[in-house]
């Protein structure tokens, strides 16, 4: 079990955490790009809070392509082609 998996992340938290580490940036730093709180931050990154209205910003900043369907990301690719992945469980 991965570190990720312990801290209960979403898949689509868990791929925003592995971009801000391959960027060398911090949680604390996206929060205050987006213009929100670290802790709401983590709120979405657990699935806590949609952060409907960061997804679009997120995917930008950390450069992850993203596809919506009824109101759930959906990681259509990121940076290698044919890796798809689904933020919920349906």
């Amino acid at each position: 079990m991965s570190a990720f998996e312990k801290a209960g992340y979403t898949t689509f938290g868990k791929l925003i955490k592995k971009k801000l580490i391959d960027r060398n940036m911090t949680a604390t730093q996206l929060a205050d790009t987006l213009g929100t709180t670290p802790q709401y931050l983590n709120k979405i990154l657990h699935g806590e809070r949609s952060g409907e209205k960061y997804i679009q910003a997120i995917s930008e900043i950390l450069n992850i392509e993203t596809e919506w369907y009824k109101g759930e990301t959906i990681v259509a690719k990121e940076e290698v082609r044919g890796n798809y992945e689904k933020s919920n469980h349906m």
